[in-house]
């Protein structure tokens, strides 16, 4: 799918498995699309566990890049292409600064750089925010946790679709990597889930669950800490947001389980950074983005696509770090649309 885009798009040039050393000596590595032209431009970072290809399953990096932004989207730690061992989220900032900072060292960077993404690669910019990496501009972390406890244990209880979320998107690649027995790609996963799914997601107790116990040790780890507490610190975002003084858009929705994180992030930021909203027309929701400020969206419609999320936050981005803010003069920063459940109007 990539040749074939780069072949349609032209001007454009892409780099694969770009290492970047981290500061314990582990390489991660990136695919790196950016203009075929002289010059530097800001950079666009994707952080991801799920295959840094997927990344590219839309056009819209391909828009980016012929705009005048370096792309960049990389495997973390223990992931695909990259080195190392992956211990979920607990790795992420430190990988994180390191990785803004490279990407910003690069020949064709100018020294901004804006992350997105959704999910767990939303997550991880909050991680990586903590940090305070000096050339990180802006972050967009879509759909993701302020307290990963909470996360975890929604409600006090321990949320099922974990084991799934290992079983189907880590495992393979862990066992790929380790030659363990068992499902190794994403096609072999899901048919033995559809056969067991009923029987795993019933098994008591969940601490003697057997399926994830030599491919996901994280999963039982969390799982014997289902009190808040020190344990929990590595991914407690909401401890630290008067520490995060970059832009940030945080979008999320009614169908989605993270939905009351992301409201208790908007109004824990929002009295943090003493930022006000200005309510626009009826039907939409106008809000002026100021160094700081965590923008909240919910939408009522369970049919949007994910992909369309990502564009939004990848639209902000843009916003965010390019070379002249007063190009667009006249207009508001950023328009929600509460029937649409995408950002526009940049």
């Amino acid at each position: 799918m990539i040749p074939l885009l780069l072949a349609l798009a032209g001007n454009v040039i892409l780099e694969t498995d770009v290492p970047a050393t981290m500061r314990d000596g582990v390489d991660l590595r990136a695919d790196i699309l950016r203009p075929d032209a002289p010059g530097r431009f800001p950079a666009i970072l994707l952080r991801t566990p799920y295959g840094k290809a997927y990344e590219w399953r839309d056009s819209f990096s391909i828009r980016a890049a012929r705009a005048g932004y370096v792309v960049v989207a990389q495997d973390v730690r223990g992931r695909y292409a990259s080195d190392g061992v992956f211990h979920p989220y607990h790795q992420e900032g430190k990988d994180g600064f390191d990785t803004v900072e490279w990407v910003a060292s690069l020949p064709y960077v100018n020294g901004k750089v804006g992350m997105a993404g959704l999910s767990y690669p939303g997550a991880v910019q909050w991680l990586a925010a903590m940090e305070k990496p000096p050339h990180l501009a802006t972050i967009t972390p879509l759909m993701c946790f302020s307290n990963a406890r909470h996360f975890f244990f929604n409600g006090g209880a321990w949320d099922l679709s974990w084991i799934s979320w290992f079983y189907l998107n880590i495992a393979p690649d862990v066992r790929a990597r380790s030659g363990l027995p068992g499902p190794k790609t994403d096609v072999e996963a899901e048919e033995l889930w559809g056969r067991h799914r009923e029987e795993w997601l019933s098994f008591l107790p969940l601490s003697e669950l057997p399926i994830l116990r030599d491919v996901a040790p994280t999963y039982y780890d969390w799982l014997a800490h289902p009190e808040d507490g020190p344990y929990w610190d590595f991914a407690n975002v909401e401890a630290r947001y008067g520490e995060i003084a970059i832009p940030a858009l945080a979008l999320s929705g009614h169908h989605c389980v993270p939905i009351a994180m992301v409201t208790h992030e908007y109004f824990i930021r929002c009295a943090v950074h003493k930022n006000s909203v200005r309510i626009g027309q009826p039907r939409r929701r106008t809000l002026d983005i100021s160094p700081g400020l965590l923008i909240f969206f919910e939408s009522p419609r369970k049919n949007i696509n994910a992909v369309d999320m990502l564009r939004g936050g990848i639209d902000f981005v843009i916003l965010q770090i390019q070379k002249d803010p007063s190009a667009r003069p006249g207009r508001n920063p950023i328009q929600l649309s509460a029937g649409s459940g995408i950002a526009g109007g940049f």
